[in-house]
């Protein structure tokens, strides 16, 4: 597959992301504690998948354009299937109902196939705008932290549930 063929593919990756996140969205009342501030969470990190996906298609357009690939990006057929076949576990998950650790579970590992291709895609072409998005855009860096925030949930909902016998 293509720099052309890899994007198309991170585009459909990233709108897909965005549904997985929205679905966590609205489960997040069976969660407890502060839903409102979970449920922003989750609807604000679909909302960058979705912008993730519209940034690939601005990439896209200029390909057609005359931008110039310098940095060919392919994934494998192997690499899609494991990739689908995560995507695929995760909707199974939502559909039967995810508790707070699973959607995080879910995050952590979406978010970490999700950016190796996503920052190799924006360095592919000759464009100075889409190779220094992820060092200059807020966006970007808000998707970060809201990751991180996501992942600082799952560490202290973790902490809470271990056992302290007492010393002595």
């Amino acid at each position: 597959m293509n720099t052309e063929g890899t994007l198309d593919y991170q585009i459909g990756l990233e709108k897909r992301i965005a549904h997985i996140y929205e679905q966590i969205a609205t489960q997040v009342l069976s969660f407890g504690g502060n839903h409102q501030e979970r449920t922003a969470l989750w609807e604000n990190l679909a909302q960058d998948e979705s912008d993730h996906a519209a940034l690939l298609l601005i990439e896209k357009a200029l390909l057609q354009t005359g931008t110039r690939v310098k940095k060919p990006v392919e994934i494998d057929l192997e690499t899609r299937k494991e990739i689908d076949q995560l995507l695929a576990e995760c909707d199974q998950k939502i559909a039967d109902g995810v508790s707070e650790a699973e959607a995080l579970e879910i995050l952590v590992s979406i978010e970490a196939c999700d950016n190796r291709l996503f920052k190799s895609l924006l360095k592919a072409t000759d464009s100075k705008v889409l190779s220094r998005f992820i060092f200059l855009s807020r966006s970007y860096k808000a998707h970060e932290a809201r990751v991180q925030k996501g992942l600082d949930i799952y560490r202290q909902a973790r902490r809470s549930r271990k056992r302290f016998s007492p010393v002595g």
